[in-house]
């Protein structure tokens, strides 16, 4: 995972959009340990505005705004930085390499959640990631764009049928 190359941590500008709430801010990622992640939206004028820790165990809010603290919403967000974060690779139960061209390797990972990725086969950077399971009508879906190094330079994350949003552009490694 990139995570494991910021040591100092990573700060992207991560805007959140869901149905009609929106917010925006600097979103400071630190890996702690190997399965553990503290992550915090700043406001860009200084007050934290979302924190968290991330565990194998699941998602321990710090501070939340009201439109996210409903449990379903909050086991969404948490499914959905564990694919950002890439913590499915930590330590996968199984890896099976499903399809490879000259350009793409695509591997499904078994961990706490299944979930499929897209690796560059020159780079071996993660291009695509995306919860599986049957059924999913929920699928969260990660894109990860790069520049000059092994850390993704934009991070965007969608869904099936819910309105929630999340695009991240990598401020400091």
């Amino acid at each position: 995972s990139y995570m494991a190359q910021g040591h100092d941590g990573l700060v992207y500008d991560a805007s959140f959009q869901y149905k009609d709430f929106q917010a925006s801010g600097l979103m400071v990622m630190k890996r702690i340990q190997l399965y553990e992640y503290h992550v915090v939206l700043l406001s860009k004028f200084g007050p934290a505005l979302m924190e968290f820790k991330l565990t194998k165990a699941g998602i321990t809010w710090i501070k939340s705004f009201e439109q996210l603290e409903k449990r379903v919403l909050s086991k969404f967000i948490a499914k959905d930085f564990n694919l950002l974060l890439l913590s499915i690779l930590e330590e996968p139960k199984k890896v099976k390499s499903l399809k490879a061209n000259e350009d793409v390797l695509i591997y499904k990972i078994k961990d706490g959640s299944k979930a499929e990725i897209k690796v560059d086969a020159d780079a071996g950077r993660v291009l695509y990631a995306e919860n599986k399971g049957f059924p999913n009508l929920f699928k969260s879906k990660a894109k990860f764009t790069y520049g000059g190094n092994d850390i993704p330079q934009n991070i965007e994350i969608t869904h099936n049928n819910i309105n929630l949003r999340i695009d991240m552009i990598l401020l400091k490694v």
